[in-house]
């Protein structure tokens, strides 16, 4: 199959984090940040906007992707494919695939394949985040309990430098500066 242009090459698998600018490579017991915006070099969300609100030029914005159930790789790489042929969206760069343990949910779930990407868009954040999870019902996600076992999970994490409080979109993503399994991979995209 030729190789696009417009998004970067399958990444790899990696069991363990790759070295990256984090202080910390453990979800830390007393909850504290094992990250931030301005230690990963990112802009610090400075303004409040409707997640309807349309960029005026093409922005980044990152995402956080998950899967611990069937062929994970396959998923992963669905998604990737999927928002990459999405107009409005351009993949810029996609981390290792990430092997991590589950975090919450019911006892016995197998372990995540967790990645993230770095896109630029032109989609609004509520655009962004309906592509999201178009993309994650094609997979086979179905929504039964918190935390279940899923096929993808997509999460928008940082839209620019926005900031957006609504009842189902919260950027940056409310928690994701504790989770080791986003901070990680976040870190390879910056």
């Amino acid at each position: 199959m030729p190789s696009d242009p417009q998004r970067p090459p399958a990444p790899p698998v990696a069991s363990a984090p790759a070295p990256s600018r984090l202080s910390a490579s453990a979800n830390p017991a007393d909850g504290s940040p094992l990250a931030s915006c301005a230690s990963l070099g990112l802009p610090e969300p400075t303004r409040t906007v409707a997640a309807t609100c349309l960029p005026p030029a093409p922005v980044h914005a990152y995402i956080a992707l998950g899967s611990n159930l069937g062929d994970r790789a396959s998923h992963l790489r669905f998604a990737l494919d999927a928002l990459a042929a999405t107009p409005g969206l351009r993949l810029l760069r996609v981390s290792s695939f990430h092997e991590t343990a589950p975090v919450g949910g019911p006892p016995g779930q197998g372990p995540y394949l967790n990645a993230a990407a770095l896109l630029e868009t032109t989609l609004s954040p509520r655009q962004l985040l309906e592509r999201l999870l178009a993309t994650e019902l094609l997979a086979g996600r179905t929504r039964s309990i918190p935390n279940a076992p899923r096929t993808l999970d997509l999460d928008l994490l940082l839209y620019a430098d926005l900031a957006i409080s609504e009842p189902d979109l919260q950027v940056p993503h409310p928690r994701m500066w504790q989770r080791s399994f986003v901070v990680g991979p976040l870190s390879e995209c910056c």
